[in-house]
């Protein structure tokens, strides 16, 4: 008898057919655009105040002085700080336990109005610690917001792999988008008009997101997954054993990980492996500027463009790779993500070295399109893998914890980079050389070896166990998680 024929591909345009995923993604497009402005008029006015306190920002020679490599990693240190702290134990509980949508609203408005009355302040004033404050601010509410939106994604297409992995790329695509036209616009603006500007429109943004965000309506909660819940435990668990129950709080999730999900923790860290190496881009994109708004906001810009590429090449390789093969929790296609990550890692690592070799403009742009398909095509996949994988319950706090890893060690490369530049005397390039010899050496190979013992073809490490295994199988009860992975 024959199988019946297997459902017809996702595609992007079938996505929007979701009326709640629609309007998420209206939200998202108008927070990213004001983000990247904001983003531009804070890094400039920082180079503008720290030359005002100093004697020059600029040297003779172009390179920019000790006191503003120290500000802008100070800066991206209280921008990465809040997700370290405030996101795994106030943002991933308010994520699992509230609702999602209402949460976005509210964090949403209360950004506009830090927005369009703080951020202004700092610039009239001219003040850097007012500028800092209220950086922290919006970061600290960011943090808050991420775990929300990050984990409502998976409720809307009721767990569907082959859709969130979609869905993800789309983000990652507007994310791009995003990332060109706001550091495009952001750099012009801010030449031609000031920061202020700047500041403005992105607390106008905020205020439309949370329209948007309110349009979704109550739909997302029919997805929820609550009902599916019984049928997961009954099939995931050995004589329909109750789930363990993790609560509401960081704690829960903790619980969660070193229980039934500790075959997750190598996969929790891929984002930060990438982030230990791409943490210091912004500091030498600044540099490598010379000073130059308008060169700042096209490197930017390129950004945007690798982000956009690398998600659409992977794509297309994923589909051809996958073709005849199971979709949804397989090995074949969890294992193909995780080798896609650790590749991606490779792309990021042989960008800087790129960079070092030849620091035109034009080489410098080339470069960071490479490296951006890479952190694009890390990111997209390294979200997949957790967001399939994890129990829905404590998903908002599982990437909580993945985004403050993640964003500790990028503010640890943020700051790595200005210890090179400002105190063991690096040039930019020396720098971009380091970070990528740091790659090459340090992350992808330990992460070659772990991919060749665990998702290598004749492995012993995770295999992914079929349902009625399971219900065979009382004696490895222990060892069975609710993935429907065996630790083997």
């Amino acid at each position: 008898m024959s199988s019946p024929p297997p459902p017809p591909p996702t595609t992007y345009t079938s996505l929007l057919h979701n009326r709640a995923f629609l309007f998420y993604m209206l939200s998202y497009l108008l927070t990213q655009l004001g983000t990247w402005l904001n983003y531009i008029a804070t890094l400039t006015l920082t180079s503008s105040l720290s030359s005002s306190s100093s004697s020059s920002y600029y040297s003779s020679n172009g390179s920019s002085n000790g006191s503003s490599n120290m500000n802008i990693s100070l800066l991206l240190l209280l921008r990465l700080l809040p997700s370290l702290i405030i996101s795994p134990i106030i943002g991933g509980p308010i994520a699992d336990y509230y609702d999602k949508r209402k949460s976005m609203i509210f964090l949403d408005l209360l950004s506009s109005l830090l927005t369009l009355l703080i951020y202004p302040l700092s610039s009239k004033l001219q003040s850097l610690p007012l500028l800092y404050i209220s950086v922290f601010g919006l970061s600290s509410i960011d943090a808050i917001y991420n775990p929300c939106k990050n984990s409502i994604i998976p409720f809307m297409f009721l767990n569907d792999s082959g859709k969130i992995n979609k869905a993800t790329s789309l983000i990652a695509i507007a994310w791009s988008l995003m990332g060109s036209l706001g550091a495009m616009i952001g750099g012009f603006v801010t030449d031609r008009g000031g920061v202020e500007i700047c500041f403005y429109v992105d607390g106008v943004t905020f205020l439309g997101s949370a329209i948007f965000m309110y349009a979704v309506g109550e739909e997302w909660k029919n997805n929820k997954l609550n009902n599916n819940i019984a049928s997961s435990t009954e099939s995931n668990n050995v004589n329909n054993k109750p789930k363990t129950d993790y609560g509401t709080t960081f704690t829960g999730s903790i619980k969660y990980l070193t229980t039934n999900g500790t075959h997750l923790l190598p996969l929790l860290f891929l984002k930060s492996y990438g982030c230990l190496l791409w943490g210091s881009a912004d500091l030498l994109n600044v540099n490598f500027s010379k000073g130059n708004e308008f060169n700042l906001g096209l490197i930017f810009a390129s950004v945007g463009v690798g982000c956009l590429v690398g998600p659409l090449i992977m794509d297309r390789i994923k589909f051809r790779f996958m073709k005849g093969k199971e979709e949804g929790k397989s090995k074949e296609e969890m294992g193909f993500m995780v080798r896609c990550c650790v590749f991606a890692i490779f792309i990021i690592a042989i960008s800087f070295i790129g960079m070092s070799i030849n620091e035109t403009l034009n080489s410098i742009i080339i470069f960071t399109v490479v490296r951006s398909m890479g952190s694009s095509i890390l990111w997209v996949y390294s979200s997949v893998i957790l967001q399939v994988l994890t129990d829905e319950r404590v998903l908002g706090r599982v990437v909580s914890i993945e985004f403050a890893a993640a964003t500790s060690l990028e503010g640890l490369s943020a700051f790595l980079a200005a210890g090179l530049l400002d105190f063991a005397g690096f040039t930019e390039r020396g720098t971009a050389l380091f970070f990528g010899i740091l790659g090459c050496v340090g992350v992808v190979g330990p992460l070659y070896i772990y991919l060749r013992r665990n998702w290598g073809d004749n492995n012993k490490g995770y295999r992914m166990v079929d349902d009625d295994e399971i219900d065979d199988d009382e004696d490895d009860d222990d060892n069975i998680t609710t993935f429907d992975i065996e630790l083997t």
